[in-house]
């Protein structure tokens, strides 16, 4: 088994530079996505890195193998020539055994690393993954603080295993990581792998269940299936609102409307978490409203009902699987949510590979050629 350099790689190049200079490596690699930032994106140094990674990130995930090679060998070389140097970037890659040399990203086929999760160890490697899962649940939540590096957490791997069981859980969605190479949290999915209690084979022929304490992990195909269902939270404007319901109906997926469920004497926000059973939120922030701080110019701003659902469903679900589409960047915000990606809803249809790919990346099967 060899593990991926992109997240070392990149994690390198977050971890200490402004976001002037990430953004300048990253374009020099060739990394052609947009990084045209909202206000609430522009507003610190850390904020513009979050939504630069964020961007980054899908990217790269939606690139064939021959251009991830190259995008993160072309990386690796701009942090060479970087004031971190190429020494830095070793020090990291070594840990998932690669090493930059001669211009070019290179496998270390001795590294301690590569030997001990490449003989056969696949469920051994996922026990140790379920080890540092389990700790990471104890610290963390989706959607909460992060644990800023998971090789501190007291728990019974080594340095070498920790390493190896983190890329694991990386490669596999099962924690959102950041700009620092080791900090993260649960995600959403990994909090289903623990309670989701399935039986597996811990590779001693013992079939226990997670529940119990056996530390294994299924692989993705076997996860727990989720909700068709999905939350459309939105303001006034109608139009992006059946928009998105229908090219989710299309897509095979519920959209759920508040308005058009019953009311059964409840309060608004009772309807919502009675309705809130659902696999995933998509928020419409549409200027609706204005307001202002006192004594400053009035501004257009989502609903407030808009604002309190939108940290409902980060709470209920995990901000990886709320996805928030702005019609305009120039709205007020509470400050709570500075850095928080907001995708466009733009009149030419970007929106919808937008929404694909979250969904996808949240763990839900989606064939985008039904709504074509």
């Amino acid at each position: 088994m060899q593990f991926d350099p992109w997240g070392p790689v990149v994690g390198v190049l977050f971890e200490d530079n402004s976001s002037d200079a990430v953004l300048g490596a990253l374009q020099r690699a060739g990394i052609s996505t947009s990084f045209n930032l909202t206000e609430q994106e522009e507003y610190s140094h850390q904020t513009r890195k979050r939504a630069y990674k964020g961007r980054v990130d899908s990217f790269y995930a939606q690139l064939d193998e021959g251009g991830k090679r190259t995008v993160t060998r072309n990386l690796a070389v701009e942090i060479a020539k970087s004031r971190q140097g190429p020494e830095r970037l070793n020090e990291v890659l070594g840990r998932v055994g690669w090493e930059f040399k001669d211009g070019e990203l290179k496998p270390q086929f001795g590294s301690p690393v590569v030997q001990r999760f490449s003989s056969n160890e696949s469920t051994s490697l996922r026990q140790k993954a379920q080890v540092l899962l389990e700790k990471l649940h104890e610290r963390s939540t989706p959607g909460g603080r992060p644990v800023d590096d998971v090789r501190q957490l007291e728990t019974s791997l080594d340095k070498d295993e920790v390493i190896g069981a983190f890329t694991y859980l990386k490669e596999n969605g099962l924690v959102q990581t950041f700009s620092l190479p080791f900090a993260a949290r649960i995600s959403a999915r990994g909090v289903d792998a623990i309670e989701q209690g399935q039986v597996v084979s811990n590779g001693r022929g013992e079939d226990r269940n997670l529940k119990q304490g056996v530390t294994s992990i299924q692989e993705p195909s076997a996860r727990k299936t989720m909700p068709d269902k999905v939350f459309i939270v939105h303001g006034h404007d109608r139009g992006p609102r059946e928009a998105v319901a229908r090219y989710l109906e299309k897509l095979g997926f519920q959209p759920i409307i508040l308005q058009e469920q019953a009311n059964q004497g409840r309060t608004i926000i009772e309807k919502v978490e009675a309705n809130g059973d659902v696999g995933f939120a998509v928020v419409l922030l549409t200027p609706d409203d204005v307001g202002s701080k006192v004594g400053a110019d009035l501004r257009p701003r989502p609903r407030q009902n808009v604002v309190v659902e939108l940290g409902y469903f980060f709470g209920r679900l995990g901000r990886s699987r709320v996805c928030a589409l702005s019609t305009t960047g120039t709205m007020e915000l509470p400050t709570d949510f500075a850095g928080v990606i907001w995708e466009p809803f733009d009149e030419h249809g970007a929106w919808k590979q937008v929404l694909v790919r979250e969904l996808k990346a949240s763990g839900f099967e989606v064939d985008a050629s039904k709504a074509i």
